[in-house]
C-alpha cells in the first residue's frame, strides 16, 4: 500500500475509534444512577480498647440498632465535643442490652468501645454524605482536642479535594491513632503542610471506615472533609402539612410543575424497612402539591417522599447482609435494565471502577430485590445504573 493509501486507512481507523469513543462517552453520559449508595462494613473489634466510628447511616443510629450482640461486660465511652471529654460509660449485657440503648452514635463522632473478647459487627446503611452537591464538604468545629472519624487537612471552605483546601491545619497539630492489636497509640504531627510519623517520615495517615482518631489543636479549628457517598444531589422533598381524616392521610410538598412522586412507608424505623405506599402524578396549586393516601392500620407509621421533580429517580432501600450475601431493594420508576454495581472503596472525587454484579430488567412502579451473593470483602458499596 502506498503512503497515501496508508494515510487514508489510518485516518478511517482513527476516525472509527473516535466515533466509537464518542458514542460510548455519550452513552455513559446519558446513564442515570440511584439517588443514593448503600453498603456494608464488617468491623473486627478486638479484646480491650477499640477507638471506633460509625461508618454507615442506618437511619436510626442508636447503640441498640448498631451493636445488637456483644460480649457481656462490654461498654462504650462516647466523646463529648462540648465538654472536651469522654462521657460516662454505656454498658452492655446480653440479657438487658445497653444501659442507654437510645444513645445516638453518628459520624464524625468517635468513642472507645471496650470488649472482654473479640467481636465482629456488620454495619449496613448509606455512606455518610458530608455537605451539599456544590462543596461536597463537611465542616465541624473542633476545640483544642477532639475525637473524630475525619482526618483534618484544611479549614472549612468550598474544596473539591484535600489539596485545594486552604489554609492548612495549624502547625503542630497532632493525631493519635489507636492500634487495636498492640493496644497502644501511633502518633503523627502536622508540620509545614505535611503529616509526619514518629520517625519524621512524610506520611498520609488514614482512618479505616470503623476507626476514629484523637486530634490535638493549638486552638479552635474548623476542618474540611471530602464527602463520603454518592456526589449526587438528593431530590427528596420535604413532606409538610400532615393531616389525618379517618382512614386517610393528606400531605403537601413544594413543587412548581406536575410531578411524579412515590410515598414510602415504614412502621418500624429501627428495622429500616420501607415499602411503597402510593405513587402517581401530583398537580400543584400555588407551588404546593397535595396528595392523599390510605393510612396503615398500625398504631404508628412513618412516611418519606422520593422521586420529587422527576419521574425517573430511583433510590436503594432496605439494605441487609447475611454471611456473604448482601441484598437491597429499589423502586423501579421506569421500564429499564438496571445494573446493580459494587465498589470496594469509596473515594472523593469518585474515580472508582464500579463492577456490575447483577442486571435486572424491571417493569415500572415495582419494588425490585437485587442481591450480591459474593459479598466476601470486608466492605462494599452499591449503586444502580440504568
Amino acid at each position: 500500500m502506498n503512503s497515501k493509501g496508508f494515510f487514508r486507512a489510518g485516518f478511517f481507523k482513527i476516525a472509527f475509534v473516535c466515533i466509537c469513543a464518542t458514542l460510548l462517552t455519550s452513552a455513559w453520559a446519558q446513564s442515570r444512577y440511584s439517588l443514593n449508595t448503600v453498603g456494608y462494613v464488617d468491623a473486627n473489634f478486638l479484646t480491650g480498647s477499640n477507638l471506633i466510628a460509625n461508618p454507615l447511616n442506618n437511619g436510626v443510629n442508636t447503640m441498640a440498632s448498631l451493636f445488637r450482640s456483644l460480649p457481656d461486660g462490654s461498654f462504650f465511652l462516647p466523646w463529648n465535643q462540648q465538654s472536651q471529654s469522654f462521657d460516662v460509660a454505656n454498658s452492655y449485657n446480653q440479657s438487658g442490652g445497653w444501659t442507654d440503648p437510645n444513645a445516638v452514635f453518628v459520624a464524625p463522632n468517635g468513642g472507645f468501645l471496650w470488649l472482654p473478647s473479640p467481636a465482629q459487627i456488620t454495619f449496613v446503611g448509606e455512606p455518610w454524605i458530608f455537605g451539599g452537591p456544590l462543596s461536597n464538604t463537611y465542616c465541624v468545629s473542633y476545640g483544642n482536642q477532639t475525637v473524630s472519624s475525619v482526618v483534618p487537612r484544611g479549614q472549612c471552605g468550598l474544596c473539591s479535594d484535600y489539596s485545594s483546601c486552604s489554609p492548612a491545619v495549624p502547625e503542630g497539630t497532632s493525631m493519635w491513632k489507636w492500634n487495636r492489636s498492640a493496644q497502644r497509640w501511633i502518633t503523627y504531627i502536622f508540620v509545614v503542610g505535611d503529616w509526619y510519623d514518629q520517625s519524621f517520615n512524610i506520611v498520609d495517615p488514614q482512618l479505616e471506615a470503623d476507626e476514629s482518631g484523637v486530634f490535638y489543636f493549638s486552638g479552635a479549628f474548623q476542618a474540611t472533609a471530602p464527602g463520603r457517598g454518592t456526589p449526587i444531589e438528593r431530590s427528596d422533598a420535604r413532606l409538610q402539612q400532615l393531616t389525618r381524616n379517618g382512614a386517610n392521610l393528606s400531605f403537601q410538598f413544594p413543587t412548581t410543575n406536575s410531578t411524579a412522586y412515590v410515598i414510602l412507608c415504614s412502621t418500624n424505623l429501627a428495622s429500616n424497612v420501607w415499602r411503597v405506599a402510593q405513587g402517581g402524578i401530583a398537580n400543584p396549586t400555588g407551588g404546593v402539591a397535595s396528595i392523599t393516601i390510605s393510612a396503615v392500620t398500625n398504631t404508628m407509621a412513618f412516611y418519606r417522599l422520593v422521586g420529587a421533580a422527576t419521574s425517573t429517580n430511583t433510590i436503594l432501600l432496605n439494605p441487609s447482609r447475611s454471611g456473604t450475601r448482601f441484598e437491597c431493594q429499589f423502586y423501579a420508576p421506569i421500564a429499564a435494565t438496571y445494573e446493580f454495581q459494587r465498589v470496594l472503596t469509596l473515594t472523593n472525587p469518585p474515580l472508582q471502577s464500579w463492577q456490575t454484579i447483577a442486571t435486572v430488567t424491571a417493569a415500572p412502579s415495582n419494588i425490585v430485590t437485587v442481591t450480591d451473593a459474593t459479598a466476601t470483602g470486608g466492605k462494599g458499596y452499591y449503586r444502580l445504573r440504568y
